[in-house]
C-alpha cells in the first residue's frame, strides 16, 4: 500500500473510532469508578472519577461528542386525578432538549481558560475528547396535544435528568475522566408555576446552563 494511501486509511480509522468508540463509559444504570481511577473533587457533580494518569497540559483543544439521551417511558394522556406523573416527551420535544444542551455545553467549553474548542472531525493527537449525554430524562409536563379541553395544571417540579459525562484521549480512546449529576428541573423557591413546556424548557436551560458552567470550572482545574 502507498504512503498516502496508507495514512489516509489510518485517518479514516481514526475518525471513526473517534467518533463512535466512547459508549462503554455510560454503560449500565450505576456509576462505580473505574478501576485505578481517584475521586475528584468537584462541586459540581455527585460522582467524579479521575484517572491519575490524565496530564491535562498533554492537550490543545477539546471537542464535544454527544451520546444519544435516554428518557424514562412515561404516560401519553394527561392523568386527572391530580398525581405528578412522568409523560412521554414528543419527538419535537426531545429534539429541543438536545439543541438546548448543544448551545450550553459548546458556549461554555468555547471559552476554557487552556484548550481551544474544535469539531469532532478535526480531532487529533492534542485532542480531549468531551462525551456528554443525558440519561433517565423524566417530564412531569404533558405536552399540548396530551391534553384534553381546558385543563391547568401547576407544578414545582417539571422533571428530573442525570448528566454523565466522560472525558477521553482522542488518539488511543483512554478514559481519562468520569461523572455524573442528577439534579431536579424545578421553580426558583419552590413557587408553583403553571405547568407548560413553556416553563418546562426555561427551567430546563437554567439546570444546562448551570452544568455547562460547572464542567468548565472542573477543566480548567484539571
Amino acid at each position: 500500500m502507498k504512503t498516502s494511501k496508507l495514512r489516509k486509511f489510518l485517518t479514516a480509522i481514526f475518525i471513526v473510532t473517534t467518533v463512535f468508540g466512547h459508549a462503554d463509559a455510560f454503560a449500565g444504570k450505576k456509576d462505580k469508578p473505574p478501576k485505578g481511577f481517584e475521586a475528584f473533587k468537584t462541586r459540581q457533580l455527585d460522582t467524579a472519577w479521575i484517572n491519575p494518569k490524565f496530564n491535562a497540559s498533554d492537550y490543545k483543544t477539546v471537542a464535544i461528542k454527544w451520546a444519544d439521551f435516554d428518557y424514562r417511558p412515561g404516560l401519553d394522556e394527561f392523568n386527572t386525578r391530580g398525581r405528578k406523573e412522568n409523560y412521554n416527551l414528543s419527538e419535537n420535544s426531545k429534539k429541543i432538549l438536545r439543541e438546548q444542551a448543544q448551545k450550553a455545553f459548546t458556549k461554555q467549553l468555547g471559552q476554557l481558560e487552556n484548550f481551544k474548542l474544535i469539531e469532532l472531525t478535526e480531532a487529533n493527537s492534542d485532542t480531549l475528547v468531551v462525551q456528554i449525554t443525558l440519561h433517565d430524562v423524566v417530564n412531569n409536563v404533558p405536552d399540548r396535544h396530551q391534553i384534553v379541553g381546558s385543563t391547568d395544571i401547576f407544578l414545582r417540579e417539571f422533571g428530573a435528568v442525570t448528566m454523565k459525562v466522560a472525558l477521553y484521549d482522542a488518539m488511543d480512546n483512554q478514559l481519562l475522566f468520569k461523572g455524573s449529576d442528577r439534579e431536579n428541573i424545578e421553580t426558583i423557591s419552590f413557587n408553583l408555576e403553571r405547568g407548560d413546556m413553556i416553563n418546562a424548557r426555561r427551567h430546563t436551560r437554567f439546570q444546562l446552563e448551570r452544568w455547562a458552567k460547572g464542567l468548565k470550572k472542573d477543566i480548567d482545574s484539571m
